[in-house]
């Protein structure tokens, strides 16, 4: 049911769904990241056959939904905030990287299982 039209002119007056905006936008850009993270992780656990039963289970209905969160977001945004979103993004994953010392590309000590990991969703400067 659609909340009727004073109701949505009030909460616009408020200034509530412009807070409801920055609020949604930063909680996707944490969704975003810890998909990344979860990501990397799965990597590694693949290429040392880690990721077993459950855990394995567990890591692609939690990839599965953040795919589901991130339609409806999309969904919801303005086309133009597309742009932003993925500086914004970078911008957040590299504070979180460097809070928790979190190189990011890693390469393993066996050569067996050398590969570079890298990501990044903005062009290099």
């Amino acid at each position: 049911m659609k909340p009727k039209k004073e109701v949505i002119d009030k909460a616009k007056a408020d200034g509530a769904i412009d807070r409801v905006n920055q609020l949604m936008a930063s909680a996707y850009i944490c969704l975003n990241v810890a998909e990344i993270m979860t990501d990397r992780s799965t990597d590694v656990l693949e290429r040392y056959g880690l990721q077993l039963g459950k855990l394995k289970h567990d890591i692609k209905a939690l990839m599965k939904l953040f795919q589901e969160v991130d339609s409806e977001f999309i969904s919801l945004s303005d086309k133009g905030q597309v742009g932003n979103w993925a500086s914004e993004l970078d911008d957040f994953l590299n504070i979180v990287e460097k809070y928790h010392g979190i190189p990011r590309t890693w390469q393993p000590k066996d050569k067996v299982f050398r590969k570079p990991w890298t990501i990044s969703l903005t062009e290099p400067d």
